[in-house]
């Protein structure tokens, strides 16, 4: 029974390690079969999946999701199955792909087409369709007239605005766009600019073309130094950018630089790139902060089984921005589940179970529909595994986009020191935090008060001068007995960057004792994050934060009874609802908190002496009295006794972790208990067997009873040592894994026999 156990959890495995590594166009997702009545389909489009990671992240993600929800029943009590299309970047393979989705009777949502260009071509198909269209392109003017299109994108109206608000910061007045002559995210661009009253005057322009060769780019380059700009607007994308930008450093021009379509690292990784530029870049970006990780996405990977950190192995690892692709489009398909079940209607309460809806295509695709247009900006929103999700006006995602630069001096573009947020339909300056925290030591870790304590130097600037009060430390320690549970003193103060419109550089340093929620489902073979988390203290001193980079901050230190293995920083996205007006109606403020964290692995030396080495030879002695003759049956029942009421002294001996939970130490006494037991009822039954406890000949059937304590039982001692090496290895348990088989083993039954 234990080799079938293995054998199952083997090719369970081997299922989970199967998953695509790429999408073909229009293969399905795996599980095509239905659960009763059917399946329905939802379809998501990608752009160079062959080559771009992101395309890869969002199968790797979607794929794990659909499992999930599938494993939990479906939709409606029907299968979910998921369509894979990519257009490779062409118009032609997007208006094929699109002519497939369309033409699929089980079709109740679409996901994706990542070009305004390419969408143009397939948007009034899927507008006068019906079918709820989520998709990733910035001119909202293309589906003004569609309700049932949404976009994951800021409008080009917002980006504008963002632009316009550092152009007035930094006083530009005259500024210069280059960009694609036949694209409509350029040209619609231009044109908000243009239209834009109090903005700065566009004095020259140049449109790339298939056929643009370098002496075009001199003449731009000639018009726009001529012209007086005093920055550019570039919207050529990230490889032809990167030419032009390399061109213009050829050409010693050092004009600050816009990227409003592309981004800067991907310049700055393309082959065209000259190694340099001597001027600023800006970028909006909606990938997240460089340094800061997405704490939401980094539990979600870790749920989905998804590697976010290196491994022996030297398997895939997806940067943030992946994560950041997958765990979007794997909420969105979650998103569109809930609506299909009406758990978006305003009307249905958290947990509810909604019965006797009507499960028709035409009825499901209008729950789904009605379900994103309640989700409104400010006013209602659905939380996702990722993020929080609602959408504006326009029906573009209310999710905020950074202002990144770029300096000659940096490597990795970051946070500009001034971010221009959209907060209830105006922007809004908010200043940037430039925070670094040296840790010195931790030490007094205790998972059974939850806590650890800390010492380190925190250095803070910022362009509003934000002193340490403007900090408040969320999981800071606080009693009636304990009132100072952060103490801090002013180190240093330096004025080196003031010329850089950054600030002081304080310097402090901090000792103090902070909460954690320790998980010990693995202990002894646990790992913890340590984290210190903060945030605004206030409303007047809100800020974002932008820490160093990893190879600055990731210093090791010793902690007494743990290793050190990893570091980052994160932040964790948070609604606050309200009311607001006569009518008390909802109002929802979105608030952020950050995190250092450090992940620390216990130390299981002392453990291993003091547990694993006794447990041993207990069970080894308890085995070898099996081998006294049975005449001798009193001593060899005192032995294996002894050896159970010494495995029991032994539990109780331990200082064990307070825990609600069973941990594996629990679960290794409670298998030397069971391990025990069995030898001391083979030995009894052994005897009952003889029925003369003077005849010391053995019949077949004592053999057997024989055979099964010398044999069966240190078969189950291995069995037992090789669970107990796979559950400190790895991150789920054994049970969770022959739990899900089997959930997985009735799917697959009931996709073959079609109950």
């Amino acid at each position: 029974m234990i080799s079938c156990l293995f054998v199952t959890v083997l090719l369970h495995g081997l299922a989970f390690a199967a998953i695509p590594a790429c999408a073909q166009r229009g293969v399905p997702h795996i599980e095509e079969q239905s659960l009763e009545g059917g399946h329905y389909t939802i379809a998501v489009h990608t752009s160079g999946i062959k080559d771009s990671p992101e395309p890869q992240a969002i199968v790797n993600f979607v794929e794990r999701r659909v499992r999930e929800i599938n494993t939990a029943g479906g939709v409606l009590g029907r299968r979910l199955k998921v369509r894979y299309f990519d257009d490779d970047n062409d118009d032609a393979n997007t208006r094929g792909n699109v002519r497939d989705t369309l033409a699929d009777p089980r079709l109740i949502a679409t996901i994706g087409i990542w070009s305004s260009s390419r969408g143009a071509k397939v948007i009034d198909d899927i507008g006068r369709s019906g079918v709820p269209f989520i998709s990733e392109m910035s001119v909202e003017s293309l589906f003004r007239l569609y309700p049932n299109v949404y976009t994951l994108a800021q409008s080009v109206r917002e980006e504008v605005d963002v632009f316009l608000a550092l152009a007035k910061k930094n006083g530009v007045r005259r500024i210069a766009y280059a960009g694609f002559i036949d694209d409509l995210f350029t040209n619609a661009y231009l044109a908000h600019l243009v239209d834009a009253p109090d903005g700065p005057g566009v004095v020259s322009t140049f449109w790339e073309t298939e056929a643009t060769q370098i002496a075009e780019y001199d003449r731009a380059i000639d018009a726009f130094v001529n012209s007086g700009s005093e920055m550019i607007v570039l919207a050529l994308g990230s490889e032809i950018g990167a030419r032009f930008l390399k061109r213009m450093h050829e050409r010693r021009v050092t004009l600050p630089v816009f990227v409003s379509y592309g981004s800067i690292s991907k310049v700055i990784q393309s082959k065209e790139w000259g190694g340099a530029y001597a001027g600023n870049l800006y970028e909006l970006s909606s990938g997240g902060v460089a340094n800061l990780n997405n704490e939401r996405i980094k539990e979600l990977a870790r749920d989905l089984g998804v590697r976010t950190e290196p491994g022996e192995d030297g398997g895939r690892v997806y940067t943030p921005r992946d994560l950041g692709y997958g765990a979007r489009y794997a909420d969105l398909v979650q998103l569109i589940v809930d609506g299909a079940a009406g758990r978006l209607d305003p009307a249905a309460r958290p947990g509810q179970a909604i019965t006797g809806l009507d499960v028709s295509l035409k009825a499901v695709r209008n729950r789904i529909a009605g379900g994103l247009a309640s989700l409104r900006e400010g006013r209602r929103y659905w939380e996702g595994k990722a993020q929080y999700w609602s959408f504006n006006e326009n029906r573009a995602t209310s999710e905020r986009s950074m202002l990144l630069w770029s300096t000659p001096t940096q490597s990795t573009p970051v946070l500009h020191p001034t971010q221009f947020i959209r907060i209830d339909g105006k922007i809004t300056e908010v200043p940037v935090l430039y925070l670094h925290l040296d840790m010195v030591r931790m030490f007094e870790v205790d998972t059974n008060r939850r806590t650890f304590d800390a010492e380190f130097y925190l250095t803070l600037r910022s362009k509003a001068d934000l002193p340490l009060q403007a900090i408040d430390f969320t999981n800071a320690f606080r009693t009636n007995g304990f009132t100072e549970p952060i103490r801090e003193r002013l180190v240093a103060t330096f004025e080196d960057d003031m010329a850089d419109g950054l600030g002081r550089r304080r310097i402090y340093h901090v000792t103090g004792r902070f909460q954690f929620k320790p998980d010990l489902a693995k202990y002894p073979f646990d790992r913890q994050l340590l984290t210190i988390s903060f945030q605004p203290v206030d409303k007047g001193s809100i800020f974002i934060l932008q820490p160093p980079a990893e190879s600055l901050r990731n210093k090791g230190f010793d902690v007494e009874d743990w290793k050190f293995l990893h570091h980052y920083v994160g932040t964790t996205d948070r609604i606050i609802t309200s009311v607001r007006g006569h009518d008390l109606g909802e109002h929802v403020i979105p608030f952020y908190n950050f995190n250092y964290t450090w992940i620390m692995k216990r130390e299981v030396v002392d453990y291993l002496v003091r547990v694993i080495v006794p447990l041993g030879f207990i069970l080894v002695v308890a085995y070898l009295a099996a081998y006294i003759p049975r005449r001798e049956f009193n001593a060899t029942i005192a032995i294996q006794v002894t050896a159970l009421l010494s495995a029991i002294a032994l539990y109780f001996a331990l200082n064990q972790p307070n825990s609600d939970d069973v941990t594996l130490s629990d679960k290794i006494f409670v298998s030397a208990y069971a391990i025990v037991s069995l030898m001391i009822s083979l030995s009894i039954f052994e005897i009952h067997e003889a029925g003369d406890g003077e005849n010391i000949e053995r019949g077949r059937r004592l053999t057997t009873l024989r055979k099964a304590q010398l044999f069966v039982v240190p078969f189950l001692t291995c069995a037992f040592i090789g669970w107990l090496i796979a559950s400190a290895a790895t991150d789920r348990s054994i049970a969770d894994g022959i739990a899900e088989t089997v959930r997985w083993m009735a799917l697959a039954i009931s996709d073959y026999t079609g109950k």
